[in-house]
């Protein structure tokens, strides 16, 4: 019985475990729309050391950075 469960619950987690590289990668398009209607100008696109997105944005008044 204990080993059914432990091939049930392998076969389930290789089963789920490739769903996150179906979920939406690219994020930085729809911000970069948003932050052009807006008036703000991109500047840099980078990856910070935790491995997440940094946009820095400027506009006239205001520099943004969005992470």
């Amino acid at each position: 019985m204990l080993l059914r469960t432990t091939w049930l619950m392998l076969a389930l987690f290789l089963w789920a475990a490739p769903a996150p590289l179906h979920a939406e990668t690219d994020f930085v398009s729809p911000v970069v729309t948003r932050l052009n209607t807006e008036g703000y100008s991109v500047t840099e696109i980078k990856r910070t050391w935790l491995g997440r997105i940094l946009i820095t944005a400027i506009n006239e008044t205001y520099l943004r950075e969005i992470v």
